[in-house]
C-alpha cells in the first residue's frame, strides 16, 4: 500500500513546479525532500485512499510520517483528517504521538486546526482540559512547530467562534478564552512564523474582540505580529498604531 500511494505521489510530479519558493531556508530541515506535486493533486490522492485509517493502516501512516519527503508527509496527513471525523480519539491520540514530524508550515496549516482544534471543540469537562493542556504544553515548547502547532489549532475554535451573532464583548472574547491566551503568550516569540501565525489568528478573530486584543496589547506585541493583524484593517488606520 505505501509503495501504491508514493507511486501515485510520483505519477503527479510536475517539473515546472518547485515548491521551494514557498518555504523561507530556515524552514527546511537539511533532510528535507520535495518531490514537486502540486496540492490539489495530494488532496485528490487522499480522497482516492479515504478507506485508510489509524485503526487499520497504522503502519502506513507511520512510513508516510516519518519520509524525508514532505508531499508524502502532507498526504498522511490529509488521510488523518479525514479519519478524523469518524474516528477522533484515536486519531488525535496518534497525531499527538507523531507531532515531531510535523515540521514545516504548510504541514501545521493542513492539519492542525481538523484534529487538535476539533478536539478542543468536542471534548468535554475533564477530556477538554487535558486537550487544553496538551495545546498549552505545545505553546510552551522550545520547538517552534510545536508553538506554531499550538497558535494554528485555534483557527477552527475561532471560525466557530466568529460565526456565532453576539452583540456582547464579554460573551464573544469569552468564547475566544484560549485562542487568546495563546496569542497573548506567542506574540513576542522570536521566530516569524510563530509571528505571523499569530497575526492571522487575531485577524480571524470577530472583530470587536480582535480590536480589543490589538488595542490592549499593540504597544506590547511584536512588529511582525502587529503588521500581520493590521492587514485586517484599512491601511489609513494603520498609522494608529505603527
Amino acid at each position: 500500500m505505501v509503495k501504491q500511494l508514493r507511486n501515485k505521489l510520483h505519477s503527479q510530479i510536475d517539473s515546472n513546479f518547485n515548491p521551494r519558493q514557498f518555504f523561507k531556508p530556515y524552514t527546511i530541515a537539511s533532510c528535507e525532500k520535495f518531490i514537486c506535486v502540486r496540492m490539489p493533486y495530494i488532496r485528490n490522492i487522499a480522497k482516492e485512499f479515504r478507506s485508510i485509517t489509524v485503526a487499520q493502516h497504522r503502519e502506513i501512516l507511520e512510513q508516510l510520517l516519518q519520509s524525508e519527503i514532505n508531499e508524502e508527509r502532507m498526504l498522511a496527513l490529509l488521510l488523518l483528517v479525514q479519519d478524523y471525523k469518524k474516528n477522533p480519539d484515536i486519531v488525535y491520540e496518534f497525531y499527538i504521538k507523531n507531532i515531531d514530524v510535523i515540521s514545516n508550515w504548510n504541514l501545521v496549516d493542513a492539519s492542525a486546526h481538523l484534529i487538535i482544534g476539533a478536539h478542543y471543540m468536542k471534548a468535554e469537562d475533564k477530556l477538554q482540559k487535558e486537550v487544553i493542556s496538551t495545546i498549552l504544553s505545545l505553546a510552551n515548547s522550545k520547538n517552534f512547530w510545536h508553538r506554531r502547532i499550538a497558535m494554528v489549532s485555534m483557527w477552527l475554535p475561532i471560525r466557530e467562534a466568529a460565526s456565532v451573532e453576539s452583540c456582547a464583548s464579554k460573551v464573544q472574547n469569552d468564547k475566544h478564552e484560549l485562542a487568546l491566551q495563546l496569542a497573548k503568550m506567542l506574540m513576542n516569540d522570536e521566530q516569524e512564523l510563530v509571528c505571523k501565525a499569530v497575526g492571522w489568528m487575531v485577524r480571524e478573530m470577530e472583530k470587536a474582540v480582535m480590536l480589543d486584543f490589538l488595542n490592549a496589547h499593540y504597544k506590547q506585541m511584536a512588529r511582525i505580529t502587529l503588521r500581520n493583524i493590521l492587514e485586517a484593517l484599512p491601511k489609513e488606520k494603520w498609522r494608529e498604531y505603527l
